[in-house]
């Protein structure tokens, strides 16, 4: 009789400490060394109830995972509902980005003549003129970068386009 209640004994304490040793790996610890198993083993319940009650690790890094997430999803959707700029609308040298129909920043109130003349002025570059060193490949280049940025529009872009290529 005094076998079976020493083995009933360590399959008890085998129990508790099993479940307290994965308690305490469910809330995100590592069990070092056993020493939850141990705990367990040795105080049963209340060796289990020591290893739930510890603060969950999990939680709070799920938590800011979750967080970081519901951040993310509404920086998405700001950039979706920002409506694509279209060919027509223009850039103010102040960064602003404005509608075709508007003829003066929204952000500074430079009208678009003023942006153009001062980005051409901030560029180190003279009204109309190329430096004669750069390639007529460097200059469409710069043309059409002019033309991605909003500074000028399809019918100055098409205009001086011809004017380099010598075109009627």
């Amino acid at each position: 009789m005094d076998a079976i209640y020493w083995v009933l004994l360590l399959v008890w304490g085998l129990v508790w400490g099993a479940c307290s040793r994965q308690c305490v790996i469910d809330k995100g610890y590592e069990d070092e060394g056993g020493k939850y198993f141990a705990i367990g083993f040795f105080l049963g319940l209340l060796g289990f109830i020591l290893a739930y009650v510890k603060p969950d690790q999990k939680k709070e890094f799920l938590d800011r995972q979750y967080q970081q997430y519901l951040y993310n999803m509404s920086a998405q959707k700001t950039k979706e509902s920002e409506p694509a700029a279209r060919n027509s609308d223009w850039r103010c040298v102040c960064g602003a980005m404005n509608r075709e129909v508007e003829t003066s920043c929204h952000r500074c109130g430079k009208t678009i003549a003023e942006s153009k003349a001062e980005w051409k002025k901030k560029n180190n570059q003279k009204e109309d003129v190329q430096p004669a060193s750069q390639s007529l490949s460097e200059q469409l280049k710069e043309l059409k970068t002019l033309l991605d940025e909003g500074l000028i529009n399809e019918e100055e872009f098409a205009a001086k386009k011809k004017q380099l290529l010598n075109i009627k």
